[in-house]
């Protein structure tokens, strides 16, 4: 693939927003309590609504449909259905994924843990520092906040709290969930989420930091 000088590739963006999400990840499984891949999925859609509702734009780059477990991040839910597979295989056998869950992989496992309930927990767990390179000052307050807020609200407590709200009521089942209305829950106006102009000044400026 071709390049053009100063200005990031396609799979140079595609990698920083991996490591983005598993940063994510990694600072939430160091912060919260018993923090396995609903409640990931929860957070995520949190720190997107409520990143959107203070600043006026969503954090990853990532879509959420109705679950009957709540909002659920597409893309994000199924690299994390293969980190779990990718969790219980032997060291050959990984070597049949490709580089982005490899890369995933390198900052979580998913683990099966007991912790007195009808399942077990597929834990999330960190494998790497969190590396706050890789946020804004804004993000990183939210995740904050968040974790502050929900670090031992079970999986099944931030469910419900979704059911409650116009993102999930509004949507229909299995289909996508319109975050812009969280801001009605707010009485906020629903303005656009203009993440793609900001994620490519932001990955530009990153990438130009680490070149």
């Amino acid at each position: 693939m071709y390049e053009v000088k100063g200005v990031p590739s396609v799979n140079k963006i595609a990698e920083i927003e991996l490591k983005r999400i598993a940063n994510i990840l990694v600072f939430f499984a160091k912060t919260t309590e018993n923090f396995g891949v609903t409640k990931a999925n929860k957070l995520l859609y949190y720190l997107d609504c409520h990143h959107l509702l203070k600043y006026g734009r969503t954090v990853i780059k990532d879509k959420y449909i109705k679950n009957c477990l709540g909002p659920v991040p597409i893309e994000t839910y199924r690299k994390l259905n293969v980190i779990r597979e990718l969790s219980s295989l032997t060291e050959n056998d990984k070597q049949e994924f490709n580089i982005d869950h490899e890369l995933l992989f390198e900052y979580i496992e998913i683990i099966s843990e007991d912790i007195g309930s009808n399942r077990p927990l597929e834990k999330i767990v960190a494998k790497k520092d969190f590396e706050k390179t890789w946020f804004s000052e804004s993000e990183r307050e939210i995740m904050a906040e968040l974790a502050i807020k929900y670090h031992r609200t079970s999986a099944k407590e931030l469910s419900l709290k979704t059911h409650n709200e116009s993102p999930y009521k509004e949507a229909k089942m299995d289909e996508l969930i319109d975050l812009k209305l969280f801001l009605k829950d707010h009485n906020r106006p629903q303005n656009e989420i203009d993440y793609a102009a900001y994620t490519e000044k932001l990955i530009e400026a990153i990438s130009t930091n680490f070149q």
